[in-house]
């Protein structure tokens, strides 16, 4: 009885703002769709919520509640949450980790609410806790272990199934987000097999990994570490990180094993985490803060040296102290869908998760890399990467010169080179995937001394795939720095429009399809369909141009063919209503020798509900007019979400799609079969009949690697009922 009333205060009393916030801010065609499938209306006002004695229990009781009434919003108004009492240290501990349908959101800001100039003030804030450690320190505090916004599974779950979950509108003070995939975990870490197991020490070496915290997946994977999948549907929006890093407690990266462990009290923060790291489909990235950090100190620490003439060994010395600077912003600012698969047996499963958007964040960081990130239908716009160049011994936060910058926290250096200092990498943007758009993004001051590389915006086979498909690169502005692809593949490409003295670099170990580099300059080219100049005519308008809603109401496909190879790409337009203003969608590659890598196709995944709204595709030249658009498509129209599985006009009958989109084989799967006699039809979409089996078991694996690239219709056909989805061949 006591849970049936809770659960009425939660729908009845407490529905307050359930207006989802994300589409609040962006409107109706600009958000993703997505964020609708989260029951905002369900809440509970963590202002006057009393269940549990601190802040810690209070979050935990009230999100289980939320959970078993199928997911909604843990409200917080405006105020300061103390969040320092909680089991926030050690192998075992928590943070604030989030069930299915879970969702924290704080109050809007009155004023300014746009984080992209570096200044975001928001009212509702969380307090966490910080620690000084004793050893070998002179000053300084840093986070706990578990100051972690993260995951956690319920029943028979797994982390791929935490879907819905986000965070928005909170200034986190001292922790991170952490929304991760799942693997395959060993019993602990000592013994698990991943890359790093054998380096773990001290309790953490004990740990029984569930994927929960950051360091599970490079010490806790079982060999080969498979990839089992990650979640659908996580956001950080709104958001202000500050003064946050992963802790390591648990690796020794490199000391000989004739010098003792480091100190457990050492300070090193986790090299692969990440300010907001996100893993999934159905991502959204947006409108958050990473500030430049104001808890940076210097301290003496056990160090080692490398020495690259002897294959980067490491050589402690006698007396092995020097003076380093723990900052905040070395590490990395966003991360998703990449750094932690390059431990992973097969990649590309989890490299090509779907509808990535990070879009609109102010980044400070330097050291590692701003965003690296990988997806696909993947728009990263309008981002800010704000960077110091990282020297070592330089006055970066009013703390003084005289520190040494090391290799992950202790190896530092010598006269061998800097060559061993591998993860000093300094990038702004890294990337990977297919279907790409990276535009209007800025950043500066990238490299660091010691250090190497220090891109600008990069994909390379290391950090992925080994070929870059159908990405796009457009109205960036760097200070300097290289552009482009290295040593990859390229097949798709159009790079346009971009300012500052950027350089598409070397790329003379590369072959191009369906490419255009029409703006900067290009130290060396490789070789293949690449255009270097602007067209000379107006190119001709894309032919059989069709838009198509996904089955759950939360995308618009968008195909095209094209007609000519007067252009250097084309342009993906939007407008809601017959009389509105064209917004540009994305921008995609020309398909002048029709790669099948390069799919000329899009997935719009912002797509308003309640209105009429109308699509065009345009070929463009260098002048982006819309001399080369297509005819208008639409009116097209979405009133509500559906569900993901289509129920049947008769009976029980349902059945889903998966993967989609997919390039070899998809599954089928029905939550029964009625009787024998059960077609399944798949055609394209100019209905002409592709394959027609019958099927008689629930699951059925059909391939589909001899068909076209493209949109086709999937249907079940039983006696005189039928019903039809529609999936990708990409």
């Amino acid at each position: 009885m006591k849970r049936i009333y809770l659960l009425f205060c939660i729908v009845f009393n407490l529905a307050l703002n359930a207006q989802n916030p994300i589409a609040s801010y962006y409107g109706n065609d600009s958000y993703p769709t997505w964020t609708d499938k989260i029951k905002w209306v369900n809440k509970i006002n963590m202002g006057t919520y009393s269940n549990g004695v601190t802040n810690f229990e209070r979050f935990e009781n009230a999100r289980d509640l939320l959970y078993l009434a199928g997911g909604g919003v843990l409200y917080y108004p405006t105020g300061t949450y103390d969040f320092t009492s909680g089991p926030y240290e050690g192998p075992n501990g928590r943070g604030l980790m989030l069930k299915t349908g879970v969702v924290i959101l704080g109050d809007r800001p009155v004023s300014d609410s746009v984080s992209i100039d570096g200044t975001l003030v928001l009212p509702t804030k969380f307090i966490f806790k910080y620690i000084k450690k004793p050893a070998l320190v002179d000053s300084g505090y840093v986070p706990c272990d578990w100051n972690i916004i993260g995951l956690k599974t319920s029943a028979s779950e797994q982390l791929k199934d935490v879907n819905n979950i986000g965070i928005a509108w909170v200034h986190l003070e001292g922790a991170t987000v952490y929304f991760g995939p799942q693997f395959t975990w060993g019993a602990k870490y000592s013994t698990a097999g991943a890359w790093m197991s054998t380096k773990t020490f001290g309790a953490w070496a004990n740990r029984v990994p569930d994927g929960t915290h950051p360091i599970d997946p490079y010490a806790g994977g079982t060999s080969g570490q498979p990839f089992v999948g990650a979640g659908k549907g996580r956001f950080v929006f709104g958001c202000v990180i500050a003064n946050a890093v992963v802790i390591n407690n648990a690796i020794d990266y490199g000391l000989t094993s004739s010098v003792p462990k480091p100190n457990p009290d050492f300070y090193f923060m986790y090299k692969f985490a990440a300010r907001i790291q996100i893993y999934g489909s159905n991502v959204f990235i947006g409108n958050n803060l990473l500030p430049k950090p104001t808890k940076c100190f210097k301290y003496n620490q056990l160090i080692c040296n490398t020495d690259q003439s002897k294959g980067c060994s490491k050589v402690c010395l006698s007396n092995p102290i020097d003076v380093l600077l723990f900052d905040y912003a070395i590490n990395f600012g966003v991360e998703c869908n990449k750094s932690l698969y390059n431990v992973t047996s097969n990649k590309d499963s989890g490299y090509f998760q779907k509808n990535v958007i990070i879009k609109d964040n102010y980044i400070y960081n330097h050291g590692r890399k701003g965003v690296d990130a990988s997806g696909l239908w993947t728009i990263i716009k309008n981002n800010k990467n704000i960077r110091n160049y990282c020297n070592a011994g330089d006055d970066i936060y009013g703390l003084g010169s005289g520190w040494t910058l090391t290799l992950d926290g202790y190896i530092k250096s010598c006269a061998g080179g800097n060559g061993c200092i591998s993860d000093n990498l300094s990038r702004a943007y890294d990337i990977c995937g297919k279907a790409l758009w990276v535009d209007s993004n800025y950043y500066d001051g990238t490299g660091s001394n010691p250090g190497n590389d220090g891109e600008g915006i990069l994909a390379q086979t290391d950090g992925g795939t080994s070929t870059l498909n159908s990405w796009c690169v457009t109205r960036n502005q760097g200070n300097g720095s290289y552009m482009g692809g290295y040593n990859i593949n390229q097949y798709g490409s159009l790079f346009a429009w971009n300012t500052g003295a950027n350089t598409y670099g070397n790329m003379s170990t590369s072959t191009f399809t369906d490419a255009a580099f029409v703006s900067n300059s290009i130290a060396s080219t490789g070789t293949g369909d690449l255009l270097l100049s602007c067209p000379g005519i107006s190119p001709t308008a894309p032919t059989n141009v069709l838009v198509s809603l996904l089955s759950d109401s939360t995308g618009a496909i968008i195909t095209w063919a094209d007609a000519s190879s007067d252009e250097i790409g084309f342009r993906i337009d939007k407008r809601i209503g017959t009389s509105g203003n064209w917004k540009t969608v994305v921008y995609r590659p020309r398909h002048s020798t029709g790669s099948a890598l390069n799919v000329q196709m899009w997935i719009d995944y912002m797509i308003p509900r309640g209105v009429n709204f109308y699509y065009r595709v345009v070929a463009i030249a260098c002048s982006d007019d819309n001399t080369g658009a297509s005819a208008i498509l639409g009116p097209h129209r979405i009133n509500d979400i559906t569900t993901e599985i289509t129920e049947s006009a008769v009976g029980k009958i349902h059945f889903e799609v998966y993967p989609n989109p997919s390039s070899d084989i998809i599954n089928i799967v029905l939550n029964d079969i009625l009787n024998s006699h059960v077609s399944l039809i798949i055609s394209d979409a100019g209905g002409r009949i592709i394959r027609e089996i019958q099927i008689e078991n629930v699951t059925n694996s059909i391939g589909i690697s001899d068909i076209d690239n493209g949109l086709y219709f999937i249907t079940l056909k039983t006696g005189d009922n039928k019903i039809t989805t529609k999936f990708i061949k990409f």
